[in-house]
């Protein structure tokens, strides 16, 4: 088995390196088999593309925050020193790709890899984008928009700040999906014929389609006794087919709208 592992904290061989970034490319374990990405950053925009070649590439830059100038009394006659080295680690082990970031760094990260991939994305803090991938897709951020395109594969995307944007080039057969946000409006484009059945759930918001959705009622009340007492509630939402239905696909928002369009 052979396992790569980079730790680009001992990569500052030059001065040039902090501003214009670092090219690493990953060769696979297996290359006739498809790779799968984990990628874990506090704080970083990701970006993810498929391509035809049969190596990771990830493309990693820093970007720096404005600090505030130091009192006269503070640092007289000194100057300051900047921090060079991006903090992360990038390790590959039987096609398995892992890209861990320290809690202080602060990325960009431009990556590259076969289109068949599974991708898993997590951060506190930016975006996350995948462009053109056909595996699995699970997204999990904070503060941050998600933004999929012409992906065919089953996708989760969560997050609690920001909006949900998916546009589907072909949708896989018996695979559930589910997108979710707090506070942030949800986005999804599916291919004209997509066979799915819809739960949708949105507090402070409307859902629009150009489907031809056939509503099939709310979800059923929750009841629960206890002692001599009795409660059932009823959630907000609506649950719906097109198509005739398919898999379960979720989409849940508590302030904001939800789109299900029809690719054209």
């Amino acid at each position: 088995m052979k396992t790569i592992h980079i730790a680009v904290l001992a990569l500052i061989a030059s001065c040039a390196w902090a501003q214009d970034g670092e090219r690493i490319v990953v060769p696979l374990t297996d290359p006739s088999r498809p790779a799968s990405l984990r990628a874990s950053v506090m704080t970083a925009r990701i970006s993810v593309k498929g391509y035809p070649g049969k190596e990771v590439i990830i493309e990693a830059r820093g970007h720096g925050e404005k600090r505030s100038k130091p009192s006269a009394e503070e640092a007289s006659g000194m100057h300051r020193i900047e921090m060079r080295g991006l903090g992360f680690e990038v390790e590959e082990r039987d096609n398995v790709v892992r890209i861990n970031g320290g809690i202080a760094s602060k990325l960009d990260l431009e990556i590259q890899l076969p289109a068949n991939s599974s991708v898993n994305l997590e951060a506190v803090n930016n975006s996350l984008s995948v462009d053109g991938i056909s595996g699995e897709i699970d997204l999990s951020g904070v503060n941050g928009g998600i933004s999929v395109t012409n992906v065919s594969g089953p996708v989760l995307a969560h997050c609690v700040n920001g909006t949900i944007k998916a546009d589907f080039a072909g949708v896989p057969s018996g695979k559930p999906m589910s997108f979710s946000t707090l506070n942030g409006t949800i986005d999804v484009t599916f291919p004209a014929d997509t066979k799915a059945n819809l739960k949708l759930k949105t507090e402070n918001g409307d859902v629009f389609t150009d489907f031809d959705l056939l509503v099939k009622g709310g979800p059923s009340g929750q009841s629960d006794r206890s002692g001599s007492g009795y409660k059932i509630k009823f959630d907000k939402g609506l649950y719906g087919t097109i198509n005739g239905g398919g898999p379960e696909m979720q989409f849940t928002t508590m302030n904001g709208k939800i789109y299900i369009r029809k690719r054209k």
